[in-house]
């Protein structure tokens, strides 16, 4: 009776530390599994700001975006000639479109700020400046701007940017500003040395 009593109390212990053993290796599994989810999340997290980048960390405020960009086409030898330059904003931006129209008519180094029209089309009379919002940027677009002679704009860095005369960004802080040689060039956009002063240039 001792002899089987003693059997069933070690059995009982094994089977205590088995269970035991299972709690402790689920536990582990549970934290790997845990671990796992969070270094995918984070990865995740990380491709997601890598890709929005552009638009949240160097979106310039449009009080600063306005001024800057009738300054960068004084610098254009066409549109100084000209002194008047018409501004087409294609997306839809009404804060940025309403500071473009309180700048019409007024005169910034030479160039007086003619008309500012918004849309999500190519406009049918080519417009000296075109501000490209992200979404709108494509092939097409550029094929007009370049056909026309206008000046593209962006406001982001992105793939579809490259192709975009100039890209005006915050710059921690301030205005920073990127002149694309390649797309100049094909926009048959004439500039002033001086622009160097405020733009860096990118092939």
């Amino acid at each position: 009776m001792d002899r089987v009593l003693s059997v069933v109390v070690i059995t009982r212990k094994e089977t205590e530390k088995e269970t035991e053993k299972e709690t402790e290796e689920n536990s582990i599994n549970k934290v790997w599994v845990i671990a796992c989810l969070l270094l995918c999340s984070y990865a995740i997290l990380m491709l997601f700001f890598l890709m929005t980048d552009e638009v949240v960390a160097n979106a310039l405020p449009d009080h600063q975006f306005a001024p800057t960009l009738l300054k960068l086409a004084s610098y254009e030898k066409n549109i100084r000639q000209e002194g008047e330059v018409a501004i087409h904003l294609l997306g839809n931006d009404r804060s940025l479109y309403n500071r473009l129209k309180k700048w019409v008519g007024l005169d910034v180094n030479g160039v007086t700020l003619l008309t500012v029209t918004m849309g999500e089309a190519l406009p049918k009379t080519p417009p000296h400046i075109m501000v490209i919002k992200r979404r709108y940027a494509s092939d097409e677009v550029s094929e007009y701007t370049q056909m026309h002679g206008v000046m593209s704009v962006a406001e982001h860095h992105s793939v579809a940017a490259e192709k975009v005369a100039l890209i005006i960004f915050e710059d921690e802080g301030v205005p920073g500003v990127l002149l694309n040689v390649t797309a100049s060039r094909l926009e048959r956009l004439e500039w002033y040395p001086d622009v160097l002063d405020i733009a860096d240039p990118v092939k």
